[in-house]
């Protein structure tokens, strides 16, 4: 968890990361329970929250029941940002938009602001869409005066920008 303290009163919150691919379900569970016990102000998934990847949107949407159900276990607020497991086609986008919203979106707690990004579907920083950009460029100007703003995504795409030498688009 992170811990933000200052002159107004401190919060703070847990990142949960990825869990797909040989994930070991009782792993998962005992990560939750000790963030239920560490009792963070809210708790933010950067993505891959089910296995996904298949047609069959009833087990996409039973992977869905399961994940939230240990979630509200916790009784501790959460927030998603799709991986490219929980975004992978556009059945599985149309059910992440109904279960959560809009899978890029900003929210505000306690005068800091958090903006949960979703690039499932691109390989590179490049390939993000302008749009996108322009997007998260207009909440950072409004979100200025902030105590503090924390951006999430799913894909590390600084690693592979800096081992090729790259500037990051990201960071700018």
């Amino acid at each position: 968890t992170v811990a933000l303290a200052g002159p107004e009163p401190q919060f703070t919150f847990a990142v949960i990361g990825d869990r797909t691919e040989d994930a070991d379900e009782a792993v998962f569970e005992r990560i939750l329970s000790e963030v239920s016990q560490l009792n963070p102000s809210l708790m933010v998934s950067v993505g891959d929250l089910i296995q996904g990847y298949t047609s069959d949107s009833a087990l996409v949407e039973g992977e869905w029941n399961e994940v939230l159900d240990l979630m509200d276990a916790t009784g501790v607020e959460y927030h998603f940002i799709p991986g490219n497991h929980d975004i992978f086609d556009r059945q599985s986008a149309a059910i992440y938009r109904k279960r959560f919203g809009a899978p890029d979106k900003y929210f505000r707690f306690m005068d800091h602001v958090f903006v949960t990004l979703d690039f499932s579907a691109y390989g590179t920083a490049a390939a993000i869409p302008p749009a996108k950009i322009e997007w998260l460029t207009r909440v950072l100007e409004v979100s200025k005066k902030s105590k503090g703003i924390f951006v999430f995504y799913h894909k590390p795409f600084w690693c592979e920008d800096f081992s090729a030498g790259r500037e990051n688009l990201l960071h700018n």
